[in-house]
C-alpha cells in the first residue's frame, strides 16, 4: 500500500484524497488552515453519507474517512510515496507548493499536479532538477468521485517509469488513466 499526499482540500483536493482512501491507501490531506481541513473532512462526510442512501457506497466505505489524515504541516508529506497538488489555478501558488514538495518529499516520491490550464512543464520548472524526472501531471474531472477518466500527462523531462507509476496508481484508485500531451 503507496503512502498519498494530497495538498489542497478543496473540492478537486478532498475528492482525490478520498478515492485514495476508498482504495485502501492512507492519506495525508494538507491546506493552510485547520478551518479549511474541517470543512474538506465534513463535506467527504456529507459526499459519503448521500452516497450510502443512494446506493453509491457501503457503510464500509465511509470507514475509508478514518485513513485520511488532515495536516497543516507540509514536512508531514517526508514519507509519501505519491503526492498530488490541487491547490488555486495560480502558476505562483502552484510553483510555490511544488518547490516546497521537491524540498520535503523522499527521493523516488512521484509529484504530481491536478491543472487543467498550466502547462505541466511550466510547473516542472518549480521543482529541483533532480525532481522533475518524478512529476507528472494527473487532470482529474469533477466531480472525482464518480468521474472515471484520469489524464495523465508527462512534462518534457518526466521519465516513462513515473508515468507507468501514475496510469498504475490512478488505475488502482478505480480510475480510468489515459495518456495525453502537454
Amino acid at each position: 500500500m503507496e503512502k498519498i499526499g494530497v495538498v489542497g482540500a478543496g473540492l478537486m483536493g478532498g475528492e482525490i484524497a478520498l478515492v485514495f482512501a476508498l482504495a485502501g491507501h492512507e492519506v495525508r490531506l494538507n491546506d493552510r488552515d485547520q478551518a479549511a481541513l474541517d470543512r474538506a473532512m465534513a463535506r467527504l462526510s456529507d459526499l459519503l453519507g448521500k452516497g450510502v442512501a443512494r446506493g453509491l457506497y457501503t457503510e464500509a466505505d465511509v470507514a475509508a474517512l478514518a485513513r485520511i489524515h488532515p495536516t497543516t504541516d507540509l514536512t508531514d508529506f517526508s514519507d509519501v510515496d505519491l503526492v498530488t497538488e490541487a491547490v488555486f489555478e495560480s502558476l505562483d501558488v502552484k510553483g510555490a507548493v511544488l518547490a516546497r514538495l521537491g524540498e520535503v518529499c523522499k527521493p523516488g516520491c512521484l509529484i504530481a499536479t491536478n491543472t487543467s490550464t498550466i502547462p505541466i512543464s511550466t510547473l516542472a520548472a518549480a521543482l529541483p532538477a533532480d525532481r522533475r524526472g518524478r512529476f507528472v501531471g494527473t487532470h482529474y474531472f469533477s466531480p472525482v468521485s464518480r468521474m472515471k477518466l484520469v489524464e495523465v500527462i508527462p512534462a518534457f523531462e518526466t521519465d516513462e517509469a513515473a508515468v507507468a507509476d501514475a496510469m498504475q496508481l490512478t488505475a488502482g484508485a478505480g480510475k480510468t488513466p489515459i495518456r495525453v500531451k502537454d
